[in-house]
């Protein structure tokens, strides 16, 4: 009953996050943000049927897209606090700040999440 309820308070938290935490639309952005939602919203059923053996395949899929995704993005993250350090130096400190607490919030849904996901999903 967990993941029933985790996947889609993280899908609403992703959607929000985007598409009002967000200045500007990005397409590379938006688009794997909504696919992503629309797969953690369909497979949130996946957890709590017991022979739901489909759904189960599409979520070990879903839970490995959101881990491909949630690793690019923590490298870019971390690449672009380098680089902000780097060019800026003493400058860039509050960027630096913004930018790690959006890769710890990355991390957490986008890569401990779905790595729990799947360590469930193997059992």
């Amino acid at each position: 009953m967990g993941f029933l309820v985790a996947n889609g308070v993280v899908a609403l938290l992703a959607l929000v996050g985007v598409f009002i935490g967000l200045p500007n639309r990005w397409l590379w952005v938006d688009v794997p943000t909504v696919l992503l939602a629309a797969l953690w919203l369909a497979t949130a059923p996946a957890y709590v049927l017991p022979r739901a053996r489909r759904l189960r395949a599409l979520a070990r899929v879903s839970a490995w897209l959101t881990l491909g995704v949630g690793i690019t993005a923590v490298f870019a993250l971390g690449l672009t606090a380098g680089f902000l350090t780097g060019v800026s130096g003493e400058v860039a400190h509050g960027g630096v700040i913004a930018f790690s607490l959006v890769l710890v919030t990355v991390f957490t849904y986008l890569i401990a999440y779905p790595m729990t996901q799947l360590w469930w999903l193997a059992r």
